[in-house]
């Protein structure tokens, strides 16, 4: 079983009491050092982690985690920096999970003071010789982004043509050096496994510093939504390596990830909070066990948190199809975890068989832990709604020839 937060941490004194601050030991890798963390929770949290919540939604759900869970509980230290005549930078990551809406919450929590933004287009793709199995496959900046711009849905496609500067020397050149410089930085991630991609940009901007003759910043604030200690203690071993103070903040569970995913051809690692080393809420446990209890009344312990969030929030339908899937899969009641409405739709059965028969080409047959072929179970789902409709055209003809 994970640990509660409750048993792990000591809570923070706030001013919020819609918001519990704990906070505790993360164990450094290879070795006994600790380093502070600090896990968030709220009712925006949880709203957060409903996997219904999809596109706008979503997007409206992890930005409230983002502006009322962290940057009002950081919003003194960034003030103090500010006042003290030190600037503050805001790393945002595009496309690795959604737009922050940071310029709001600095605007309410911090005041009307200068900060630095620098935009990141960063997108990966599968690498299995990498050791955390991804690797970046297209990167750079995006110097004229505009952080009042609000979320959209965007297709690979679209992504694909925007432009973006590669090299540090011609963003200095277009927006100047103090593009890269500030005392302290504030990055969020959606979603962090590995922690590729976190720790990919806060070294490139290190290393960007010490290429342009920058100082480097004294604190990294560093938020997930759904975050994996893996990812904090690279991140820490970083920022200890260079003599930065790092502050990592996750929201409602420091999460255990597994280098397996439920879902053969799913190209993503699972952060399951039921997993052995996870540290979580006890609210939040219980919450989420509600909805991950098999049809024999067994807690699903490998079931991620998040599942792809890129596709939750970019291409709501594929990700409907593959939480539907999981569930299947892991026998997972569709009606307490309010899938049912999706499942019985003939339209998405059609959609979801075309998925399995996609995942099939290059993997074993799916099967449920029954051992039951997924493509049988679906078959008898569309074979229930046919004869449903039989009966429903049967009693309509009764009707009408009365």
């Amino acid at each position: 079983m994970p640990t509660y937060a409750e048993n792990w941490g000591t809570e923070i004194s706030t001013p919020y009491k819609d918001t519990i601050v704990l906070e505790g030991p993360i164990y450094a890798i290879g070795g006994r050092e600790s380093f502070k963390a600090r896990i968030l929770m709220s009712e925006r949290v949880k709203r957060a982690f409903n996997k219904l919540e999809t596109g706008q939604n979503k997007v409206d759900a992890m930005n409230a985690v983002f502006t009322w869970d962290f940057m009002r509980i950081i919003a003194p230290a960034l003030k103090a920096i500010v006042k003290a005549g030190g600037r503050v930078t805001y790393l945002n990551i595009l496309f690795g999970g959604m737009y922050a809406d940071f310029l709001y919450a600095w605007n309410m929590f911090v005041g009307n003071y200068p900060f630095g933004y620098i935009a990141v287009k960063n997108e990966r793709e599968r690498n299995n010789n990498d050791k955390y199995g991804w690797e970046n496959n297209r990167w750079g900046y995006l110097p004229d982004y505009d952080p009042s711009q609000k979320w959209r849905p965007y297709t690979e496609e679209e992504k694909e043509v925007i432009a973006f500067v590669k090299t540090p020397e011609e963003v200095a050149e277009i927006k100047g050096k103090e593009y890269f410089e500030s005392d302290a930085i504030v990055c969020s991630d959606g979603a962090s496994a590995s922690g590729n991609t976190g720790l990919n940009e806060i070294s490139t901007n290190i290393s960007i510093r010490e290429l342009l003759g920058i100082k480097l910043p004294t604190d990294f604030y560093f938020h997930n939504i759904f975050g994996s200690i893996v990812a904090a203690q690279r991140l820490y071993e970083f920022c200890k390596s260079k003599g930065i103070r790092f502050h990592q903040y996750f929201s409602g569970s420091a999460i255990s990830v597994s280098p397996e995913a439920i879902i053969p051809g799913l190209p993503f690692t699972d952060l399951s909070i039921f997993a052995r080393g996870s540290i979580s809420f006890a609210s939040l446990l219980d919450w989420l066990i509600e909805v991950n209890t098999d049809l024999d009344g067994n807690i699903v312990r490998k079931k991620c948190a998040c599942d792809d969030v890129g596709d939750c929030l970019n291409h709501a339908e594929s990700f409907e199809v593959g939480h539907v899937l999981g569930n299947l899969i892991l026998r997972i009641c569709l009606v307490k975890s309010g899938l049912m409405h999706l499942y019985d739709n003939p339209d998405f059965l059609e959609k979801l068989r075309a998925k399995v028969e996609d995942i099939e080409k290059n993997n074993p047959p799916l099967r449920n832990t029954w051992k039951q072929r997924i493509t049988d179970v679906i078959s008898w789902q569309e074979n229930r709604l046919k004869a449903l409709a039989l009966v429903h055209k049967s009693e309509e003809y009764s009707f009408k020839t009365m």
